[in-house]
């Protein structure tokens, strides 16, 4: 379990802006994401760099949050990331990232995500 500030994450990016209630990017909503990722060593061989068999079938896992008002802030979130199997090997390092998106309200109950809007960053790799 990864427990998410919402409220300390974001503090940096999303001051509301002139009392408009947005971020300075001028977007009204936020959401979380946090992607577990699977990256396998390069080898040098004969034909060039590659990948050892085994790692074509490892995708990111990403969890998202669902949309916050940013005036209102998301409180503590708990997201669980869990590997679908183990690498075939040890030839691999795992990288844990966070992010966060911002919103635009494109109708009543619909959010889409901001274009070119928000940041994220490596946590760690093990």
């Amino acid at each position: 379990m990864i427990p998410v500030f919402g409220d300390a994450i974001v503090s940096g990016d999303v001051n509301d802006v002139e009392g408009r209630g947005t971020c300075r990017y001028g977007h009204p909503m936020f959401s979380i994401s946090i992607c577990l990722a699977v990256v396998p060593d390069v080898f040098f061989e004969a034909k060039g760099y590659k990948v050892r068999d085994g790692y074509e079938q490892f995708y990111p896992k990403n969890i998202r949050t669902p949309w916050f008002a940013l005036t209102k802030g998301c409180g503590e979130q708990d997201m669980e990331l869990k590997l679908k199997s183990m690498p075939p090997d040890e030839n691999f390092s795992l990288m844990l990232s966070i992010g966060i998106n911002y919103g635009v309200i494109e109708s009543p109950g619909e959010i889409a995500q901001a274009k070119y809007a928000g940041s994220a960053k490596v946590l760690t790799m093990a």
